[in-house]
């Protein structure tokens, strides 16, 4: 029987893959491709991959979400080696936005506290909703993602969209 992978990201933005008790520190990183999938390219040797019996990239299926603090949510789909809700939390800022795009930076630490930073760009349009609240449509093969941003937006002198949180 194939066990089942489970994945988390730790609160150092680092994934961690747990197969029954067992869980694996995968050192490597995200990205978020044109379409806006999300995987994990893997910085581990060859021989610790086949060990694990781990691709060098792993590719996730599910949706796009943001919570309160605004750190991006990926929820994952049931597959044939993962359960549903399973959620990838990676702790972001934005740190841009135009008018198709949100780019968010991440700072991932190494067990020596070593911190890399890497933006990771969502492409989609922004609108508001119904409630006058701030969407981005991440564009999707499907369905589009929501993200909703429950803080408050005003028009600047610029006439430009100003947004609080």
């Amino acid at each position: 029987m194939k066990s089942i992978n489970r994945y988390e990201v730790d609160e150092k933005n680092r994934l961690i893959i747990k197969r029954g008790s067992k869980k694996l520190l995968a050192r490597g990183r995200f990205n978020i491709d044109r379409k806006n999938q999300l995987s994990y390219l893997l910085n581990e040797p060859a021989s610790w991959r086949e060990l694990n019996n781990l691709p060098s990239k792993i590719t996730f299926e599910g949706r796009w979400q943001v919570d309160s603090n605004h750190d991006l949510i990926f929820e994952l789909s049931e597959t044939s080696g993962r359960l549903k809700r399973d959620n990838l939390v990676i702790k972001a800022e934005i740190v841009s936005v135009d008018s198709n795009l949100l780019a968010v930076e991440i700072k991932s630490y190494n067990d020596n506290g070593l911190c890399s930073v890497q933006v990771l760009e969502l492409s989609g349009i922004w609108q508001a909703d119904e409630y006058n609240r701030i969407n981005f449509c991440i564009e999707r093969k499907f369905v589009p993602d929501t993200l909703l941003f429950k803080g408050a937006w005003q028009v600047n002198k610029n006439q430009q969209v100003a947004y609080t949180y």
